[in-house]
């Protein structure tokens, strides 16, 4: 491939031009076939790491086809609360990352090719953080709710531990305590209103 040797592009990271000199009587380099097989290898690590983000047979960054996942937040029939996050396309296809090498459409065979490989990847860096910033939003309501159902079954615990291990004979001496008071307390309601009532016959 043709190209000035001046600012000489990277992929990845990687110099297109290291270790090519200026073709005789000009001043254009050719890229480093290393460098197209190092893009490649790239290119499959990213597809492999996709394939492996798997959890319980759902992968959510493998393709559009797959199954969305829903997380079910109650059991109502009627009203069902449930959160569905749908699969996206992060694969090197769904993100156009072509091969550098063979003679497929994309190959970086002229300098345009190298390029467009060059935009593809900023796009599919914009890409990826976009799809990061929804699946944390996401993972954010689900970590709320699982904060809830968990501060939730703490206290129902500790309430049913309370209940389990308090001491009857005690629990039952307050109660009657209790029932005592109130039957007082209306005793003392009624005493005063008869007070009441027989201070005002008093009165022709």
């Amino acid at each position: 491939m043709a190209n000035n040797s001046a600012g000489s592009p990277t992929v990845l990271g990687v110099s297109l031009y290291a270790g090519f000199a200026p073709s005789s009587g000009s001043s254009t380099t050719t890229v480093s076939a290393t460098s197209a097989t190092q893009y490649d290898t790239l290119r499959s690590q990213l597809d492999q790491l996709i394939q492996d983000a798997s959890y319980q047979g759902v992968n959510l960054i493998s393709g559009t086809g797959n199954s969305p996942l829903k997380v079910q937040f109650n059991n109502s029939a009627s009203n069902p609360n449930q959160l569905v996050i749908n699969a996206v396309d992060l694969t090197s296809t769904g993100l156009s990352l072509t091969a550098a090498t063979g003679t497929a459409t994309g190959a970086w065979n002229t300098a345009a090719d190298v390029q467009n490989s060059l935009s593809a990847l900023t796009t599919a860096n914009t890409t990826l953080r976009t799809q990061s910033s929804g699946l944390g939003t996401n993972l954010t309501t689900v970590q709320t709710r699982l904060d809830f159902t968990t501060n939730l079954i703490n206290t129902l615990q500790t309430g049913a531990g309370d209940l389990v291990n308090a001491d009857m004979n005690t629990e039952s001496a307050n109660m009657l305590a209790l029932q005592t008071q109130q039957q007082l307390g209306i005793s003392s309601l009624s005493l005063a209103s008869q007070a009441a009532q027989g201070i005002l016959k008093l009165f022709p």
